[in-house]
C-alpha cells in the first residue's frame, strides 16, 4: 500500500489530470489529424482541396502540439485554477509496484504486437496503425507509471486494440492512420468530457482543495 508520503508527492501530479482537459485537448487534436487525413485521401489528385488538406496536415503535425499546450493552459486558467488553485509539482520517485505494473503492460503490448505481425498477418495487413497504436500505448503507460492513474493503462490497451483492429480491416496506410487517430481521439474526448463534467459538478469557483 502506498504510504502517506508517497500519496502526498503523487497527488499534485494527479491533480493536473483530475479535470479531464488533457484528454479533451489531445482527443480534439487527434480528431483534427484524422479529418485532414481522410480529406486528403478522398479528394481527387491535383485538386486544390487535396493540396490544402496536405498543407494543413503538415502544419497541424508540426505546430499542433504547441498550440494544444497553449489552449490547455488557457482552459486551465479559465475553469480549473479559480476552483482548485494552481499546483506546481516535482517528478515523484517511482515505486517498485508501479515499475512492475508498467513492465507487465509493456510486455503484454510487445507480445500482442509480435503475434499480430508474425502469425496473424494477412496480405491486407497495414502496419502504420499498429505502430501508432504502440507508440501512443507506450506514452500512456509512461503517464500511468508517472502519475499512478490506472485509467491511462486502460487507454494504452485501447490504443493497441484499435491499432490492431484497424490494421487488419484497412489495408490503405493513410486511411488506417486516419481511422486510428479518429477512433482514439473520440475515445479520449469522451473520457475527458466525463471527467470534466464530474470535475465541474464536484468543485466551485473560488474553492481551493
Amino acid at each position: 500500500m502506498r504510504s502517506k508520503i508517497d500519496q502526498a508527492v503523487v497527488r499534485p501530479v494527479q491533480y493536473w489530470f483530475d479535470d479531464g482537459l488533457t484528454e479533451i485537448i489531445i482527443g480534439a487534436y487527434f480528431v483534427l489529424i484524422a479529418v485532414l487525413g481522410i480529406a486528403e485521401y478522398s479528394t481527387p489528385r491535383g485538386s486544390a482541396l487535396k493540396t490544402l488538406a496536405g498543407l494543413a496536415s503538415v502544419l497541424v503535425v508540426v505546430g499542433g502540439a504547441w498550440i494544444a499546450s497553449r489552449v490547455l493552459r488557457v482552459l486551465k486558467v479559465r475553469f480549473v485554477f479559480p476552483r482548485t488553485g494552481y499546483v506546481k509539482y516535482h517528478r515523484p520517485q517511482r515505486s517498485k509496484q508501479r515499475r512492475w505494473v508498467s513492465s507487465m503492460v509493456g510486455a503484454i503490448i510487445s507480445v500482442t504486437l509480435g503475434i499480430a505481425m508474425t502469425t496473424l498477418r494477412p496480405p491486407t495487413f497495414s502496419l502504420p496503425p499498429v505502430v501508432e497504436g504502440l507508440a501512443l500505448a507506450l506514452a500512456m503507460t509512461y503517464i500511468a507509471h508517472f502519475t499512478g492513474l490506472y485509467r491511462f493503462y486502460a487507454l494504452a490497451v485501447v490504443s493497441i486494440v484499435l491499432g490492431l483492429v484497424i490494421a487488419f480491416s484497412t489495408p490503405e496506410s493513410l486511411v488506417g492512420i486516419s481511422y486510428y487517430f479518429g477512433a482514439m481521439g473520440l475515445t479520449l474526448l469522451l473520457l475527458g468530457l466525463v471527467f470534466f463534467v464530474t470535475y465541474l459538478r464536484s468543485s466551485q469557483a473560488g474553492e481551493i482543495q
